[in-house]
């Protein structure tokens, strides 16, 4: 049985960003090597992992005066990582370090003022599962 996202939570040197309306990430993918030589048996190429890209998490939410959105757009001028964690109402867990490379705001003619910001996982993030 699954569970449901509201309530999920981005925290970012332990202070929650508010406001937020989707969390998605991280998106870690892995490159490989190929390693396929003419003695190669059989025509399938032969490949080897090699190294690990933690990806990156994608937050969009409500534009306010009174959160802590603009928190995010101030961190691309940061250049050093933050510890960060998104952390689900069933108590699992993704922990890493971040550095916001993105941050878009959309105003609709029709509609509410939203933002979207781009956060790149710096080196391995953990996941802890939920105990319940």
């Amino acid at each position: 049985m699954g569970n449901l996202a509201k309530g999920t939570k981005l925290k970012i040197d332990g202070t929650e960003v508010a406001n937020l309306t989707n969390i998605s990430g991280p998106g870690i993918t892995r490159d490989t090597e190929d390693m396929t030589a003419h003695d190669t048996d059989g025509n399938y190429r032969k490949f080897k992992g090699a190294l690990i890209d933690g990806g990156e998490f994608t937050v969009e939410g409500h534009l306010g005066s009174f959160d802590n959105s603009n928190d995010l757009y101030n961190l691309l001028d940061d250049d050093d990582s933050k510890a960060m964690t998104v952390e689900y109402p069933s108590g699992a867990e993704w922990s890493f370090d971040g550095i916001v490379t993105g941050f878009n705001c959309d105003a609709p003619f029709e509609g509410k003022l939203e933002f979207d910001a781009t956060i790149k996982v710096d080196g391995k993030p953990t996941f802890q599962a939920s105990t319940t």
